[in-house]
């Protein structure tokens, strides 16, 4: 059986909308059939009307090619070489299709033109049919639809891209340091020059955010690792550029093109600028704000307007990141503040919604002024989740939580072999979201060790149980562990 090309994460993604379209109502349309199937028999009439919108979309597909692929490689779903963009609308589906391909070892569907609906009703009924614990489930999917004369879908094998080797790791997580203190230093640089009244442009930092984006595309999870530095004497910069890579990396998952990345990376940086004006006294001071430090600090949406203004060359992206910083603060119920004349009428920019989320989850995570204490992650996720509704678009809200993981980046974990481990990488496949990779930080006793990586969905062949599972979340801060010594 022909192997699947390993496609390449990283490589420039070329947008084709007319392929992107039909590829959303694909996948879309693909995991209802599949669901129904899961629930009827092939010949109910419950499954007439979603197999034939399901050969709708085929067929204009059809029009322009005689055969169309679904394919997986790692975490994403493919319409031949075109990836198939994640967002608000398709992250149901979606997620549905990688895990049941996965947990069948699927790597394509082929649907080879024409496919009328009760072939299609026949390839859902097979799918869902086979059972994962089967040893060799494609050939057996591929066995039944020939004996089903289903001849015009066919399936074939998964098999996993290579791992990276622990050098192209270790080259990834430098270059990626790399640019996260690079893009510390031209903020540091922008504001400075600000507080001079020097004439400032956001070629800099539009540079930075490129350099950020190219790392998220090859390694995300390296500059997710960065975001767990928490610096209390530069938060400011600190913040600006979590909120930035958490922004980016949620503005990937929804499948935003490279341009438009670019846009929210740039506002997101931005997002806070407004903070320079506020006097140091009041931004720096040791105790409880009082009700008038509160006023002046919520005016720095409003200051951010005013200071993005002045830099040079108006154009369109100045425009976004002075309404992202006007916007930041306000939330989904149209409370929050700058205060409005008229709430009914007003609509976030979409940016200002993406960057609403990154920059309460960073800020909750970080050690400030009027909050020492951080929330740990799952905390501050928790919160969040309170907030559902009210405070955040509840659907970008929830993509947001699936992209950081039940446990984030950065968290610190007891397990069932009483070893102490941080967080190092998500688990993207739903079913195993409670499983990430981990950095194994301390022996069963407790004394620290030199760190090693381990993949809680590994399993023990002799027991066949998991080698490790967590047992209950810790509080790094109590544990005094300086998360820098493992994610720098």
């Amino acid at each position: 059986m022909a192997q699947i090309p390993s496609f390449q994460i990283a490589s420039p993604q070329v947008y084709n909308e007319h392929v992107l379209a039909l590829g959303k109502d694909l996948v879309i349309r693909l995991q209802i059939l599949l669901k129904l199937c899961g629930i009827h028999e092939r010949n109910n009439v419950a499954l007439v009307r979603p197999s034939e919108r399901l050969v709708e979309t085929l067929a204009v597909f059809h029009r322009t090619a005689a055969e169309v692929a679904l394919r997986l490689s790692r975490d994403f779903l493919y319409i031949d070489e075109v990836r198939v963009r994640y967002d608000i609308e398709t992250a149901t589906s979606y997620n549905y299709l990688l895990d049941e391909m996965k947990r069948r070892r699927i790597g394509a569907i082929s649907f080879k033109g024409p496919v009328d609906a009760v072939t299609a009703r026949t390839f859902g009924a097979v799918f869902v049919g086979i059972e994962t614990t089967h040893p060799d489930p494609p050939y057996e999917m591929q066995k039944r639809l020939v004996a089903g004369n289903c001849f015009s879908i066919t399936v074939e094998a998964y098999d996993e891209p290579p791992e990276q080797p622990l050098d192209t790791i270790m080259d990834e997580r430098k270059r990626a340091k790399r640019t996260y203190f690079r893009a510390i230093s031209s903020l540091k640089g922008i504001v400075h020059a600000l507080k001079e009244g020097q004439a400032v442009e956001l070629r800099r930092v539009k540079r930075s955010v490129q350099s950020i984006i190219d790392v998220m595309l090859r390694e995300e999870f390296s500059l997710l690792g960065l975001t767990t530095l928490k610096d209390y004497d530069e938060y400011l910069y600190n913040h600006c550029i979590n909120v930035s890579i958490f922004a980016l990396t949620l503005g990937k998952r929804l499948g935003l093109p490279k341009s438009h990345l670019t846009n929210l990376g740039v506002s997101s940086v931005f997002h806070d600028i407004g903070k320079v004006e506020i006097p140091h006294e009041i931004i720096d001071k040791p105790t409880e704000f009082t009700e008038e430090d509160w006023r002046q600090v919520k005016e720095h949406p409003s200051l951010g307007v005013k200071i993005l203004s002045r830099i040079r060359g108006l154009n369109d992206l100045t425009m976004v990141s002075m309404v992202v910083s006007f916007e930041h603060h306000l939330r989904h119920d149209s409370k929050g503040y700058p205060a409005l004349r008229s709430r009914a009428e007003w609509d976030m920019h979409f940016f200002s919604r993406i960057v609403a989320l990154a920059d309460q989850y960073d800020a909750m995570t970080s050690s400030r002024v009027y909050q020492r204490v951080p929330f740990s992650p799952d905390k501050a996720l928790s919160v969040m989740a309170e907030r559902s509704g009210t405070h955040f678009e509840p659907a970008l809200l929830k993509v947001f939580v699936n992209m950081v993981g039940i446990y984030p980046i950065g968290t610190l974990l007891l397990l069932d072999t009483k070893e102490l481990a941080l967080v190092f990488d998500t688990n993207p496949t739903p079913a195993n979201a409670n499983r990430p990779r981990v950095l194994v930080i301390t022996d069963p006793s407790g004394n620290q060790i030199e760190a090693r990586t381990a993949d809680l969905t590994e399993i023990d062949a002799r027991t066949g149980r998991h080698k490790r599972s967590v047992v209950k979340v810790l509080d790094v801060h109590k544990y005094n562990i300086n998360l820098a010594e493992y994610f720098i």
